[in-house]
Parts: structure tokens; sequence; C-alpha cells
């Protein structure tokens, strides 16, 4: 039989029955299919997911979360020792903010096709919200409409509007190089013209420093 169903003795009033019946010996709806019950297949549950949705939806009980799970971000839950990589930090991150955030910074270039950025990195958003918890970066900026665009279903800086954050966020010393790899998901001919605009943007904000760097 398989594990993850029940077959259990039919009632003969309820040999005619279809559909959903709830039983008390278990905490989910049986179905009742060709003169059996059967228990609904539970399969993967995706994550990053917000504990309270994942409940509401019926996805996962309160048990489930704490015994399987383990907390990324308050409300926001990924499996225990699980290896989470950029992209998944940086959905966690827009769970946090209940989807009103920006995905940003290394983050973005993450989301836009970067391979390079570190997963245990903390994950980077534009969010009126500055109390962000630990592992996450908040910055209160103002976007405009064309700097924001759709990854996934996550809202995420455009890549220009990445290239300028990296210019002005990363370390003076090591911003071209970074540049380099967050944007090398865009075609070589276009990619130096963000690289350009960047370190221009980096230069302005850091006026006293001024190696060769083009």
């Amino acid at each position: 039989m398989n594990p993850l169903s029940l077959s259990l003795p039919i009632p003969a009033e309820w040999e005619s029955g279809e559909g959903f019946r709830p039983i008390s010996l278990v905490r989910f709806p049986l179905r009742f299919v060709s003169g059996e019950w059967h228990a609904p297949a539970m399969g993967k549950v995706p994550w990053p997911f917000r504990s309270g949705e994942a409940i509401a939806s019926g996805t996962v009980t309160e048990h489930e979360i704490r015994r399987r799970y383990e907390q990324l971000y308050p409300s926001v839950y990924v499996p225990r020792g699980s290896n989470v990589t950029a992209i998944q930090r940086a959905r966690a991150a827009w769970l946090w903010s209940r989807r009103g955030g920006v995905v940003a910074g290394l983050s973005a270039s993450a989301l836009l096709g970067s391979k390079w950025i570190d997963g245990s990195a903390p994950a980077e958003l534009i969010y009126q919200n500055h109390k962000a918890p630990k592992g996450l970066r908040v910055r209160r900026e103002s976007l405009l409409a064309d700097e924001v665009d759709r990854v996934d279903g996550l809202a995420v800086t455009s890549a220009a509007r990445t290239a300028f954050d990296l210019g002005r966020w990363l370390p003076p010393h090591t911003v071209v190089e970074r540049l380099d790899l967050s944007l090398i998901h865009i075609s070589e001919p276009t990619r130096p013209l963000y690289i350009s605009y960047a370190v221009f943007c980096l230069k302005k904000t850091h006026r006293a420093w001024s190696p060769s760097i083009g």
C-alpha cells in the first residue's frame, strides 16, 4: 500500500459518498475514490515560505514547521540544514517584507543571472522599513518606475539600477571586479556600459578616493 494513502472500512451508509469527508482519526481530509478513502499525497513544500501563509493554505502544519524547518528571517522558513543560495535568500528577504520590498544590490545580481554571489551573504532590499533582521540589509531609497523589473514574480532592480547601486555600495577596491562578475549575464558589448555608469557613480560618491579605475 502506498505509505501516503490510507484505506479504511466504509460504512454501508457511505457507500455512495463522493468528494471529501473529514475523519477524526487524521488531521487532514481524505478523498473517497473507488470505495476507499485516500489521504492526499504530500509533495515537496516550496521554500522559502511565510509560516502563516503556509499553515493557512494547508501546505504544512505548525508541528511540521517546528520539526522540519528553521527560521531564516522573522516568519520566513527554510528546511533545517539547507544550503541556502543567494536567490533563495533574496526570495526569503522579499517574503519578509511581505512582498513590498525590491531586491537590490548583489541579491539583484543573483536574480538577474550572476552565478558568483555568496548565498551566506546578507540579502539586500530597498524597502521603507529600516529595522532589518540579522542577515538582511535594508536601504531606504527612491526608485523610478523604469528601475524595477520582475524576475520569477519578485520585484528586483533593473540591470542599470543594480550597476548604479553596486557602484555606490561595494567597497571601492573591489567594485570593478565585483561589477564584472555581477553583471556577467549581460552581453559583452553592453556590459562595459553598465560598468562605466557604475564607476562614474562611484567616483561621484567617493570624490576623495582617486585610484586609477579608468
